[in-house]
């Protein structure tokens, strides 16, 4: 009876171990051009934490236009939220985490790629 428990927790283990997905890993640094002008996200982990780092550069002047700080986590679906209430950003990576798709609580969508 023994032998049986252990087989039975043995696959219910290895069961739920092959389902669970990797949680992803945001951190890096982020980049799109819009003609003169470079958005950067810059993404660190701090513990279960993302600080995210939001800058937009007018890159012929070397000029910084915005610049923004927020932190964030990582929910059940693997997407990154930031925000609060209704001003919620979403980030989610693509299947080879080099691009980062970022929803922005006023609906905008913006792809950023790996730097």
């Amino acid at each position: 009876m023994q032998h049986i428990k252990f087989i039975f927790i043995s696959f219910f283990i290895s069961l739920l171990a092959a389902c669970s997905k990797p949680v992803p890993d945001y951190s890096g640094t982020w980049v799109i051009q819009y003609g003169e002008q470079e958005r950067i996200l810059t993404i660190t982990k701090n513990g279960d934490e993302y600080q995210i780092h939001d800058e937009l550069k007018k890159t012929n002047e070397d000029k910084t236009i915005y610049s923004g700080q927020s932190s964030g986590t990582v929910n059940r679906q693997g997407e990154l939220t930031s925000g609060q209430n209704d001003m919620i950003n979403t980030f989610t990576l693509n299947e080879n985490a080099n691009q980062i798709t970022f929803q922005t609580y006023d609906h905008q969508t913006i792809i950023l790629n790996k730097k």
